[in-house]
């Protein structure tokens, strides 16, 4: 429709003896904006769709870590009932009290180590989500000021500093110990 309408205004112009270069160059305008608009909505949309990946990711993550609290209840019910079976049976005289300490220590042991590994998939998960939503954030933010230079350089620059700093965060280390000897 654009061309169209430049081509009645150009046979127009040729009738009247206007100017035909102011024209082309309103046209050129028109179509310079237009493009920059199309250019806008699609980066509007690519970051829309980041966007609802990176609400999937967390909500995914959500649900990990609830499955994850609920596993650790069950290992921590599962440890006190053992405790108390333990408890029963050197009541009983069924075993020892060293045998029972062993068997104490090594159900809390096991449990430590289930925590540990609860806490560090978190914390990996975590950690990916962070990474995740700092380049969304960060690609989001150049996009957004790609129309003055230094603000999209800032908001990279800002956005790898972030990307730094989770980087170098550690992730949580065990505090199981070592398994009791018998």
């Amino acid at each position: 429709q654009l061309d169209l309408d430049r081509q009645a205004e150009i046979d127009s112009a040729k009738k009247t003896g206007a100017d035909i270069a102011l024209i082309n160059e309103k046209y050129a305008k028109i179509e310079q904006d237009l493009a920059a608009e199309t250019k806008q909505k699609k980066i509007e949309n690519v970051l829309e769709y980041a966007r609802a990946a990176q609400d999937g990711l967390s909500a995914l993550n959500d649900l990990l870590s609830a499955l994850g609290e609920r596993e650790l209840k069950a290992a921590t019910e599962k440890n006190a009932s053992k405790k108390n079976d333990l408890d029963k049976q050197l009541k009983a005289g069924l075993i020892s009290q060293q045998e029972h300490d062993y068997q104490v220590a090594l159900s809390a042991y096991e449990l430590d180590k289930k925590k540990d590994k609860l806490a560090r998939e978190a914390a990996i998960r975590e950690k990916e989500l962070a990474i995740v939503s700092i380049i969304i954030n960060t690609a989001a933010g150049i996009a957004k000021n790609l129309g003055v230079l230094p603000l999209a350089i800032a908001a990279g620059a800002l956005g790898a500093i972030q990307l730094a700093t989770v980087l170098a965060t550690p992730l949580p280390s065990s505090t199981a110990g070592t398994a009791p000897k018998f």
